[in-house]
């Protein structure tokens, strides 16, 4: 590998935006295909509805319902994908588990009720897969763009759209990649300095998944640090800082509206599902992971090895990274949340991985700031793992 200020070996992949891009997008389509053919070509049961929150009686007959279960998150996001914004008790037959909790993330079942032509129930499993596979593409581009503007090569935005995580998301109906392509947007505007832009992706991103807020804190407190380094030097600050402002307030003020609806707080309404005491979470898991017992258990083993040797990479790159601050301080917030996740999150096979999307994110954009060659000990390992999603997700054997 070459230094922090050598330029990077060349490679023979193509060096431009359109290569991770259009590989991207025929990676999406195709496990798209998958997925749906996997589910007998029935694109709606990978909403995963159960008759606990769903009643069959008064849901669509297109909706595949399993009986017995709870189901999964996409059934809330096939019934907002419907009626986005409907506060009645239910709408298709589904009901919330938490009200203001799944309200919160409006913006991927927005957008597929915009592709399903107004939310036409026979329509929306369709648009709930489209647009995953719309928002992986974006997520290569922008990782792709963002590479390139900092001397790396393009083909970095493969690793942007790559991260296993992504393929449970794919399968499964859930916001996670529409979020991750809404922040490497933002944060491709702010490098072009185009701060309405930035602040536009950047509150769309809080409103798809609020983990993404970690991000316009790490834009905000850098650009309060920047601020009293600059007066020094006689620099107006608060450019910087405009993004990381108008997400934050627009997070606030959306979780105001919906405390208001449904008188809870959406942040703390799951409650001890999704957080917990510093390490607790992990520690009551832990003897379910070493040593694995189970095909599930070296599912989780093998994603958690992953997920810290980037982490761990990304955080001794930290000093030698040309990374801008705000994704240093953004990393170091996206490694502290996994600290606080519920039992709940570590027992599953898929829950912690989704949990840690931004941590990969902004790991992989730390590390591109090293201006190393494309990292084969990364990109080797992290499509292994993507291989061994889809197949768990494919089959649900893991």
């Amino acid at each position: 590998m070459s230094g922090s200020g050598s330029r990077p070996a060349r490679t023979r992949l193509p060096d431009s935006p359109w290569f991770p891009t259009l590989t991207t997008a025929l990676a999406a389509l195709t496990l798209s295909v998958v997925f749906v053919v996997a589910a007998e070509g029935d694109a709606s049961r990978l909403v995963q509805a159960g008759d606990v929150f769903t009643d069959p009686a008064s849901a669509p007959p297109s909706l595949a319902i399993a009986p017995g279960t709870e189901g999964f998150d996409g059934q809330f996001y096939f019934r907002m994908a419907h009626d986005p914004f409907s506060a009645e008790d239910r709408v298709l037959g589904i009901r919330f588990d938490t009200p203001s909790f799944r309200a919160q993330r409006v913006v991927y079942p927005l957008l597929a009720w915009i592709f399903s032509g107004g939310g036409q129930a026979r329509y929306i499993p369709w648009s709930l897969v489209l647009v995953n596979a719309g928002a992986l593409t974006a997520c290569a581009w922008f990782g792709a763009m963002l590479a390139k503007a900092r001397g790396q090569h393009a083909a970095w935005g493969l690793l942007a759209a790559g991260y296993p995580g992504f393929i449970i998301t794919l399968s499964l109906d859930l916001t996670e990649i529409v979020a991750s392509a809404l922040v490497l947007a933002g944060l491709w505007a702010l490098s072009r300095q185009r701060y309405v832009v930035a602040s536009a992706a950047l509150s769309v991103a809080t409103l798809t998944r609020e983990t993404t807020a970690v991000v316009a804190l790490g834009i905000l407190a850098a650009g309060l640090m920047a601020m009293v380094n600059d007066r020094r030097d006689g620099r107006p600050p608060w450019p910087s800082l405009v993004p990381g402002v108008v997400a934050m307030t627009v997070l606030v003020a959306w979780q105001a509206l919906l405390f208001r609806r449904y008188g809870t707080v959406p942040l703390s309404s799951s409650g001890t599902n999704n957080v917990t005491a510093p390490f607790a979470g992990f520690l009551s898991e832990a003897g379910g992971i070493f040593p694995p017992t189970s095909s599930q258990a070296l599912f989780r083993l093998l994603s958690l090895g992953f997920l810290l040797a980037v982490a761990l990479w990304a955080g001794i790159s930290l000093r030698s990274s040309s990374a801008p601050l705000h994704e240093k301080v953004a990393w170091v917030g996206a490694a502290l949340l996994p600290i606080f996740l519920s039992g709940v999150v570590w027992a599953g096979a898929t829950g912690f991985l989704r949990a840690t999307t931004e941590l990969y994110l902004m790991s992989v954009l730390v590390v591109v700031g090293r201006r190393e060659p494309l990292p084969v000990a990364v990109a080797l390992p992290g499509a292994g793992m993507a291989g061994l999603s889809v197949v768990a997700q494919a089959t649900k054997g893991m």
